[in-house]
């Protein structure tokens, strides 16, 4: 396996594919597309009540308080309810109160993600081994991660295109994890999926892309045009690598070029629906930042083209977060050229701030680009090489033998050195900028530190500079030790532990190297680091609370199986050391404590609300390890500023379903939206066993709610039930339960298989794909077609005012509204724009709202009601528009 650096980097983080495929006239100022109300800044006061926690995490101690003050975007008072009021004097303040299990912490902050590069390659055909923050193959057991799923996708969409229509491109494919299968791709192993549409897919690795031989006979036909065009003038071909498998940038770009070339620039239609897509790509990706409680991003690779995108979108009214950012230096060249114009380091604000210089060492582990001083135990298509015995060697084992010596990769370094990359350091300290080196092998790291000690840098200068090293792999005691000295932290791509560790133990690197990996306990307890935990975005999804999760339990999620092999299990973190490496000291890290990180006077505002606090989080499934599954905690707000810029669409679902046949008990979790009954009315969830008839297993079981956002565990004892033990599978069915209005309306269902105790559906009542218009007077939008209606009841679509609570103006009436048996007028005094009955059909087309006045740009809340006690089983929230949103196909520019 032979790699050809020429200044262009050997990992997914620091490749300039993007560049390509980023349309030349996109235009910063006014191609994002956040649909977030510009609302002006509000004064209130979050307020914990009825067992609410509100963690400030000041100066990165576990300190609750009763109440949070909020003015002109800011904190401006923390402490108890009654002294935080007195900041509002001149003024009464909203009050949101914070309740039960619900918890609100300082708002995660991701400290190293590439946002252009990901939306842009986000565009195509998603091939990762990834499902949300899952696995894929641990949720779909029964579909294997390999390249069988993966020529069935490309199947699909090449199924549905004809040649000359365009071509499809592919990403993150990563042979690494595949589980079966042999992992030789090549353009004749494509060929069984289209020979007439091109395909290009790139490995998540970064260092490798394939395509077919329809792409090959492309560029074969643009090598003859430009021949033919130059005449005898000789122009250098584009090579279509070995077999279709292109190796680094200097081979793939030429291709993507040809291939952008030929069909998205001829034709102004596609061209147009590449930019539509980068566009939403764009939109997505801010949207699960903030979904997942985060507002501050730091992008770790920037160059000019990027900085002004990027810091047009900080600035703008409509931002979701706050960006951090580093400048990616490629060669000493580069940045004798740049480093004069580039100003001061950390000279920006609360919404944009270039913190540091970026340096890559080398390439990623799992690519077997990074570098390392003894060879990978497997060569480029992960066969693991022949660890021969002394005995082994004779005739017979000639095969083995000739493995075994060419056991020799061991990545690669992209600088010169030391002249090269030791002067790159030495500039960056003596222009006073602090740098972020990505080195992920240990000869790599070694030679990281190297130049930080040939420029000078001690510990002297930690606060000030805070440098870091990005990923940092493989550490041992003697480079913590050094790093301690320096005052380096390190920042960890906890997925390597979580995603890829059985296969760095098993096939990448062996079981010793692999239990260096990620040493998070040691840095912080051995060497008193202040670490983060990070995505490197899109290599791994985008997830704070599933860094912490595998930070806590180190648990090798690709073992097969899914059984629970724990990674070095000495460098488990505590969950209060987790959540700190992702608020307190991310922030510190990207040079943002001034701003963000903890809830004090004086700082932004920026929060979000879970609905359990990650300190108490412990699954009952798994009592060895009780933070498994702390990824799944829902967030249910989150704020920018004091500005809300995302709020968890209300759903009623259950999860973290186990049935423990031998004990009779099962648990779960029933999460619903938030119940707000009338005076003197106790709000409660009722759980049922049935049948999968719908009759009744077990008597009905009702718990207190609290009346909060409600994550619940609960288990259920049955007795000696002769029609229970029987069957081999039951539903669980739960819902609201208003112990004076006798309501039992069924909210969500799992069905349970006895034999493997789990859950084997588990369905929800949710609103997905809404599409409010105005201008067209219609609403459009998909419920699940298995919703259980209730037997004796109706069940009810609704539009209101966004804050309209809980049920008919919090009356838990029917709604007195004009018109007939089957949809219903307005009745704006009471916050209800609309409202039809659905007993007979469940709307999957638009509906005609000519009558409603609505307002354009103004924010309804759309639900679904269950019963005839009008019970809200699901809503979403949702900004009346003008047009409808276009949705390109996927994986087709």
């Amino acid at each position: 396996m032979t790699h050809k650096c020429n200044q262009i980097f050997n990992c997914a983080c620091g490749s300039k594919l993007w560049q390509s495929l980023l349309p030349k006239d996109f235009n910063p100022s006014c191609e994002l597309n956040d649909q977030t109300e510009d609302n002006a800044t509000e004064s209130f006061i979050m307020h914990a009540i009825n067992g609410g926690t509100i963690l400030t995490m000041r100066e990165g101690m576990n300190e609750n308080v009763e109440a949070i003050g909020i003015k002109d975007g800011k904190i401006c008072a923390a402490g108890s309810f009654e002294d935080v009021k007195k900041e509002f004097s001149d003024s009464v303040p909203k009050v949101e109160e914070i309740e039960g299990a619900a918890t609100l912490i300082p708002a995660f902050i991701e400290p190293h993600v590439h946002i252009i590069p990901s939306a842009v390659i986000n565009a195509g055909l998603d091939l990762s081994p990834f499902y949300g923050q899952q696995l894929r193959e641990n949720v779909f057991p029964k579909d294997k991660y390999n390249f069988d799923w993966v020529k069935k996708v490309l199947t699909e969409k090449a199924d549905n295109m004809t040649a000359g229509e365009g071509w499809i491109l592919g990403h993150n494919m990563d042979p690494s994890l595949f589980s079966s299968g042999n992992k030789v791709i090549n353009a004749d192993k494509l060929d069984g999926i289209s020979n007439s549409v091109p395909i290009y897919i790139t490995n998540t690795s970064g260092h490798l892309a394939y395509i077919n031989n329809a792409a090959i006979k492309v560029i074969d036909e643009h090598n003859i045009s430009v021949e033919a065009e130059n005449g005898s003038k000789k122009q250098k071909k584009v090579s279509t690598g070995k077999n279709g498998v292109l190796e680094e940038l200097s081979e793939m770009v030429p291709v993507l070029k040809v291939l952008i070339e030929t069909y998205d620039y001829e034709n102004g239609k596609i061209k147009l629906q590449a930019k539509e897509r980068i566009k939403q790509e764009f939109d997505k990706l801010f949207e699960s930042a903030v979904s997942h409680g985060s507002t501050y991003m730091l992008d770790a690779a920037l160059d000019e083209k990027q900085i002004e995108i990027l810091k047009a979108y900080a600035k703008s009214s409509k931002s979701k977060v706050r960006i951090g950012g580093a400048y990616l230096i490629d060669s000493l060249d580069q940045l004798n050229t740049s480093i004069g114009s580039l100003g001061l380091p950390n000279s920006g604000d609360e919404d944009f701030n270039l913190s540091f210089l970026k340096l890559i060492a080398d390439g990623s582990s799992q690519g077997l680009t990074g570098y390392q001083y003894t060879p990978y135990d497997c060569n480029e298509n992960y066969e693991v090489f022949a660890h021969a015995e002394q005995s082994d060697f004779n005739e017979e084992n000639e095969d083995k033998i000739k493995k075994l010596a060419e056991q020799n990769i061991t990545g690669l370094f992209n600088y010169g050195y030391p002249i090269e990359f030791n002067g790159l350091m030495r500039i960056a300290n003596n222009y006073g900028w602090p740098t972020m080196t990505h080195a992920n092998g240990d000869h790599a790291i070694d030679r990281t530190l190297s130049a930080f000690k040939q420029a000078g840098i001690t510990k002297n200068t930690i606060d000030q500079r805070r440098d870091r090293i990005e990923h940092c792999s493989l550490l041992s005691p003697s480079t913590m030790a050094e790093m301690e000295h320096l005052g380096i932290s390190p920042s960890f791509t906890i997925g390597h532990v979580g995603y890829w560790g059985w296969n760095f133990k098993n096939t990448i690197i062996g079981q010793q190297r692999a239990d260096q990996l990620d040493l998070c306990a040691s840095a912080i307890n051995n060497h008193g680091m202040r670490i983060t935990l990070h995505s490197d975005y899109s290599v791994t999804p985008m997830g704070p609370l599933r860094y912490m999760e595998q930070a806590i339990t180190r648990l090798m999620e690709s073992a097969p199986n899914q059984s629970l092999e724990v990674l070095n299990p000495n460098e488990r973190l505590t969950p209060f050391q987790a959540l700190k490496a992702m608020t307190y000291d991310a922030a510190w890290q990207c040079h943002a404590d001034k701003w963000v990180g903890s809830l004090e006077v004086g700082k932004c505002a920026d929060f979000t609300i879970l609905a359990e606090s990650p300190l108490r989080y412990q699954n009952r499934k798994n009592m060895a390890y009780p933070a498994q599954g702390m990824r799944d905690i829902p967030v249910l707000k989150t704020f920018k500023g004091g500005k809300q810029v995302f709020v968890q669409p209300q759903e009623s679902y259950l999860s973290n379903i186990s049935w423990d046949n031998q004990n009779k008990a099962l648990t779960f979790k029933y999460t619903g939206p938030k119940v707000s009954p009338p005076k003197g009315v106790e709000a409660k969830i009722w759980y049922q066993l049935q049948d999968e008839n719908g009759d009744a297993l077990t008597d009905k079981y009702t718990e207190p709610m609290n009346n909060v956002y409600f994550n619940r565990k609960v288990e259920i004892c049955t007795e000696s039930l002769s029609k229970f033990d029987s069957a081999t599978k039951f539903y669980l069915v739960a819902g609201v339960f208003l112990q004076s209005k006798k309501a039992d309306v069924i909210a969500a269902s799992a069905l349970i298989d006895k034999c493997c105790g789990t859950s084997e559906v588990n369905d929800k009542t949710s609103i997905n794909k809404l599409q409010l218009m105005p201008s067209s007077g219609s609403i459009s939008f998909e419920v699940p077609s298995d919703i259980q209606k209730p037997k004796n009841g109706t069940c009810w679509l609704f539009i209101t005012d966004v804050n309209t609570n809980y049920g008919w103006d919090n009356g838990q009436v029917a709604p007195n509204l004009e018109g007939d048996g089957s949809t219903q007028g307005t009745s704006t005094d009471t916050g209800i724009y609309y409202c039809k009955n659905l007993t007979d059909e469940l709307i999957e087309s638009p509906i005609d709202l000519d009558s409603l006045d609505l307002e354009l740009g103004k924010t309804y809340k759309v639900g679904i009601c269950l019963g005839s006690n009008y019970r809200i089983a699901a809503y979403a929230v949702t900004q009346c528009v003008d047009k409808p949103q276009r949705i390109n196909p996927i994986g087709t520019l």
